[in-house]
């Protein structure tokens, strides 16, 4: 089953100031001790409401019907937040961004989740044919400003963290900020960064990505082929397979952790065997082509609605 991951709050009140926007993060309610400004009780019984009250709470975020949503405005002055049933995976930990005029929310962080990932912007100088998220020309700069609210909330003991786009490196000298922030804050989180890899063709870039020094940081670049016209088709920029293997290599020089990816559809597809080989001779150090989570280059896996599969097969035995 599909989690809802964002909507709209049934309810909302105790919201003041110029700011336009919350991050929160929800704790039981016997949660007494670090208490931060961003920490909303969580309580999903009428009791619970009461239990909050007695001890002090002033945010509260409430996952249930509307009967525990209609108590709130007479016994309650503080920050609350009503949410519908629908949302009741929300738990001990989680952090959401919610707007406070519009009362809609998103789920940034899920405390028992493996598969955790931040949204960095929608711009992006590529327009893949196969993107499912096609790039805006908007102003979300706000998007970073919510990371960097959200990352001191996170449990420490999080495993991985995925930073995805857009071009996450889009506002590159504020994402490199948010990359020391996991630096500081996660020193033991494997931090994966989705990237065309483009940027990095800029010295300056690299080098700061470098200076980072986060040693689970790893940029995950996708290459659709072994020559320029296709890859740049399929990204729909010219110029961009030149900049992208520019920057994936000085990256290398500099010792950084790469993730090369290929997308299979089909115009790779028929020819991964030589984009298999091309990467196999000229980048033989990076991790691995992804989509397939299979170590080394490529592992064959069912192709059956794509023209010319057969190159997938050839390309696994190939580059294995």
């Amino acid at each position: 089953m599909t989690l809802p991951l964002y909507g709209t709050a049934l309810l909302s009140s105790g919201f003041h100031g110029e700011k336009a926007r919350s991050v929160v993060r929800l704790r039981p309610v016997e949660c007494s001790d670090g208490r931060q400004a961003s920490d909303f009780a969580l309580v999903k019984t009428p009791e619970d409401v009461q239990r909050a009250l007695e001890c002090n709470w002033r945010s509260v975020f409430a996952v249930s019907d509307s009967s525990i949503a209609s108590l709130a405005p007479k016994a309650f002055e503080g920050r609350f937040i009503a949410v519908a049933l629908k949302y009741d995976y929300l738990g001990d930990g989680d952090v959401l961004g919610f707007d406070h005029s519009s009362r809609k929310f998103r789920t940034l962080f899920r405390r028992n989740s493996a598969h955790n990932s931040f949204l960095v912007t929608e711009r992006c100088n590529n327009y893949c044919l196969m993107c499912s998220q096609p790039p805006k020309d908007v102003d979300d700069h706000w998007i970073l400003n919510e990371i960097k609210e959200s990352l001191p909330l996170i449990d420490s003991s999080t495993q991985a963290l995925t930073f995805t786009g857009g071009e996450t490196l889009s506002d590159w000298k504020d994402f490199i900020g948010v990359l020391k922030q996991c630096r500081d804050l996660l020193p033991a989180t494997a931090v994966q960064v989705l990237t065309n890899g483009r940027a990095f063709a800029n010295s300056q870039i690299v080098d700061a990505w470098k200076d980072i020094s986060h040693p689970k940081l790893m940029a995950a670049i996708p290459v659709y082929a072994a020559v320029d016209h296709l890859h740049d088709y399929v990204v729909q920029a010219k110029g961009a397979f030149d900049e992208t293997v520019l920057g994936i290599l000085k990256l290398k020089d500099r010792a950084q952790r790469v993730e090369i990816r290929v997308v299979l559809h089909a115009l790779t597809a028929p020819v991964i065997a030589e984009t298999c080989r091309w990467i196999a001779r000229i980048i033989r150090r990076s991790r691995r082509v992804d989509g397939t989570r299979k170590h080394r280059f490529c592992h064959c896996e069912r192709c059956d609605a794509l023209d010319g599969s057969h190159g997938l097969s050839r390309g696994a035995g190939e580059s294995g």
